[in-house]
């Protein structure tokens, strides 16, 4: 019977009435598209799984304080991922984060120039350990501005600090990056 309900029936059973199979089938329903969204995040299984996990978790826990108006309930959920992942970044858990260039988005060569191929692989490796000699906060902060594209306010917001803070550690993560890789610019680019 609950798998014909719709999830805002579904999530007013469940708040108002405690109704664990309304929440099961909620859980049914998002499960997997949640620990895909994490993962994708992650791309480890299991801080996937965790993640996932502890959204449902909090989601049954927070039951009655938590309305969910104005948006789906799939929507909610995506961003609670996306909120879960930066709280435990911001509480110093370690999470695998996946860098999003890879090998792949290497410059299209001929079989002449390996040089080229060899010379991107470099730059990549530098600028990825640049960007792990920031300290953890500023690391964090980078990765959110600049991969997950999240504006000033928004790290501000998610972190729970303020705007003012996030700019700082954005102009020091910015100069710090680029006093490491100009040299190496220099090298492989010498008319850059």
């Amino acid at each position: 019977m609950n798998n014909q309900l719709t999830d805002k029936d579904l999530w007013n059973r469940v708040r108002s009435e405690n109704d664990a199979s309304a929440f099961t089938e909620l859980y049914n329903r998002y499960w997997k598209i949640l620990l895909e969204i994490a993962w994708r995040k992650t791309r480890n299984w299991d801080d996937a799984q965790d993640i996932m996990q502890d959204v449902f978790v909090s989601l049954w826990k927070s039951r009655h304080r938590i309305e969910i108006q104005s948006t789906t309930i799939k929507n909610y959920l995506g961003t609670a991922i996306r909120y879960m992942i930066y709280a435990r970044l911001k509480e110093g858990r370690k999470i695998t984060w996946v860098e999003d260039i890879t090998v792949i988005d290497a410059p299209h060569t001929s079989a002449d120039c390996p040089e080229a191929v060899y010379d991107y692989r470099t730059l990549l490796k530098n600028v990825t350990a640049a960007q792990n000699e920031l300290p953890h906060k500023g690391q964090l902060i980078f990765k959110l501005h600049r991969e997950e594209g999240l504006k000033i306010k928004e790290i501000a917001s998610a972190l729970e600090i303020s705007p003012l803070t996030v700019k700082t550690h954005l102009q020091r993560a910015i100069a710090s990056l680029r006093k490491n890789i100009q040299p190496l610019l220099l090298f492989i680019f010498p008319f850059f």
